[in-house]
């Protein structure tokens, strides 16, 4: 009798680069962010971070998004001492959602949307900050430059995070506090508010309910996308936006600020491009803002490779030497595609990638086992077939009698675990790469 069992194991040539560092399967971290960033694959979450977003639309009750997951991450930041190095981003926000600052549905709504994707390698407060940087990427914004390595806070932090109906002293010293100049605060503040807006629920004194009593949303400015709008429509005249025409002007805080400096750092960024490269590099330094003793990593990167990009000829080939490194007679050690599918994420794009997933489906018979595997492609364009070995030690499997299949498995409910491990005579090894 022969049991069949099922093993994946994932593997993608677009890896990370950094100027320090050389990619060597397996690194688990840099996978699972891989995975996150720039896949932005559902598993094993079953849904992506992109799904989530809904390609940037608001929802059928104006919730947006992304909006949302940026709120969530300045307010996660805003109680950051920079002189002290204490606070910043480090997931403590998940510890302080009662407070009055952190008012709102959507923040318990983001909480809940982050909750599934955290793990032994990526941490909390490392998923608050991919998320923003898809966020603002899906929606059409700069791509922020994205580091990793948070620690995530074990507490809640000290209250501190600005409020609308502060005067503009208190919203100065706030910003300068987590590390921001004035200007850098108005222009941090128009970053977060191109998207998004005021809710009834949220802020009744604000944006009041109907007198039938439906529910309003009131956007900072007339479009959902990332852009410039929430500037242009300011310096015009013609902005609705409620943190700057409500008549109770103890709520106008975005006017305070905004107008602070008699309109020249609005006016600095009032261009697409100055507005775009602005708030890619205060986005960043927000992100980066974290606890003294935490060491970021260098700014991710996917590697360049010569196979980024699509080709209909291509021919991949897997290979792989049985338990003791040895050959297979007649080819036996080989498999070919037996499908492929498209992985272009609006961060691959930009980073001018059109990857495809290869994927091999074979059995290995248990008693030869595995010990590396390795791949051949062959563009059919004339040239010698390319061998991919990971730096010429091939990929080496360390679970060659018992394979862990996480898909199966869970995580810990009431401290119990489910872990689903395969054990037989035969394996079918499914095996997946990004070209």
């Amino acid at each position: 009798m022969h049991t069949m069992i099922l093993a994946r194991l994932s593997f993608a040539l677009t890896f990370f680069s950094t100027a320090t560092w050389a990619y060597h399967w397996p690194e688990p971290k840099f996978d699972a962010i891989e995975a996150l960033l720039y896949e932005q694959s559902p598993e094993p979450h079953g849904v992506s971070l992109t799904a989530i977003l809904n390609k940037c639309v608001p929802g059928p009750t104006g919730e947006h998004t992304a909006a949302e997951w940026v709120r969530f991450a300045y307010h996660d930041m805003a109680t950051h001492n920079a002189e002290a190095g204490t606070g910043g981003l480090d997931a403590s926000l998940y510890y302080e959602l009662d407070r009055q600052e952190n008012v709102g549905l959507g923040m318990r709504v983001t909480s809940f949307d982050f909750v599934d994707f955290p793990g032994k390698y990526v941490s909390r407060s490392d998923i608050i900050a991919i998320g923003t940087v898809v966020a603002v990427a899906e929606c059409g914004g700069p791509t922020i430059p994205l580091r990793m390595g948070r620690v995530d806070a074990l507490v809640a932090g000290p209250a501190g995070v600005p409020e609308p109906q502060q005067d503009l002293a208190s919203h100065t010293a706030s910003f300068r506090r987590q590390g921001f100049t004035q200007s850098e605060m108005i222009g941090l503040v128009a970053c977060g508010h191109t998207f998004g807006g005021v809710r009834t629920p949220d802020f009744p004194d604000i944006v009041p309910a109907t007198a039938d009593g439906s529910q309003l949303v009131v956007t900072f400015d007339s479009t959902p996308k990332f852009d410039n709008a929430i500037v242009t429509e300011y310096l015009a005249g013609t902005t609705k936006n409620p943190l700057v025409v409500h008549p109770n002007r103890t709520v106008t805080s975005d006017l305070r600020i905004f107008s602070s400096d008699n309109n020249v750092t609005m006016k600095s960024i009032s261009s697409p491009q100055a507005y775009s490269k602005r708030c890619g590099d205060l986005l960043a330094r927000m992100l980066d803002s974290v606890p003294k003793g935490v060491q970021l990593s260098e700014v991710i990167k996917p590697l360049p490779v010569k196979l980024a990009t699509k080709n209909p000829e291509r021919k991949v080939t897997m290979f792989w030497e049985n338990r003791s490194g040895g050959k297979c007679a007649h080819n036996a050690c080989s498999a070919p595609v037996v499908s492929t599918n498209d992985t272009t994420t609006t961060l691959f794009q930009r980073a001018g990638m059109s990857p495809q997933k290869y994927r091999f489906n074979t059995p290995i018979n248990v008693t030869t086992s595995v010990s590396k595997f390795w791949f051949e492609v062959d563009e059919n364009d004339g040239k010698k077939p390319q061998i991919y070995n990971n730096g010429g030690t091939g990929y080496e499997i360390q679970q060659d009698r018992v394979l862990f299949v996480p898909e199966l498995s869970t995580n810990a409910f009431n401290n119990n675990f489910t872990v689903v491990v395969a054990v037989g005579f035969r394996a079918v090894l499914v095996f997946s790469k990004i070209l």
